[in-house]
């Protein structure tokens, strides 16, 4: 299973740097990349769901989230009250053109691009996330290594929630675009 590599994880930040940049100091300083791959989770809620009324992804009785990781596992994953269960998919597009049939509406789609990076028992994870930008997840160590390379990022939330995020996007355009 493709999944990140560390679980322990305390800070994830948004960098205001340019992909390239941040890799190269990581690289720089020694951390090897154990794999970089790709993440595309497509969150479907029923239609009787208001999607302005929406705190968190937690608050919700029923979801489902239609995932591909790196176009080799593909799976559907629906969360019903506290159960989750999850089954193995071959088309992610497929899946959702069904869901939509069942009226359910596409809440938000989320795009990664993944970079996993360890020195030692240090572990750092780079998230490209499409329309929400660059992230950072780590450790002290990760936090040091951002300050000492000089390395720009957004103090001002050190936890960013990657799924509430994009909710938030979700929601104020929905807002905008009834004015």
């Amino acid at each position: 299973m493709i999944s990140n590599v560390d679980s322990s994880a305390k800070y994830n930040i948004r960098v205001n740097c340019k992909l390239e940049e941040l890799i190269k100091e990581i690289s720089d300083a020694c951390y090897i990349n154990m794999k970089s791959y790709y993440m595309i989770n497509i969150y479907m809620i029923p239609e009787i769901v208001d999607i302005l009324k929406i705190t968190d992804l937690s608050s919700l009785e029923s979801y489902v989230i239609i995932q591909d990781l790196n176009g080799l596992e593909k799976q559907i994953i629906h969360k019903n009250g506290n159960v989750i269960k999850s089954s193995t998919i071959n088309d992610i597009l497929a899946v959702k053109e069904l869901l939509l049939k069942l009226n359910y509406n596409e809440l938000m789609y989320m795009n990664y691009d993944i970079y996993c990076y360890q020195k030692n028992n240090s572990f750092i994870t780079i998230k490209n996330i499409l329309k929400q930008g660059i992230f950072i997840e780590g450790n002290e160590e990760m936090l040091s290594l951002l300050k000492e390379k000089n390395i720009p990022y957004d103090s001002s939330n050190l936890c960013v929630d990657n799924e509430k995020n994009a909710l938030e996007n979700v929601q104020k355009n929905l807002k905008n675009n009834m004015k």
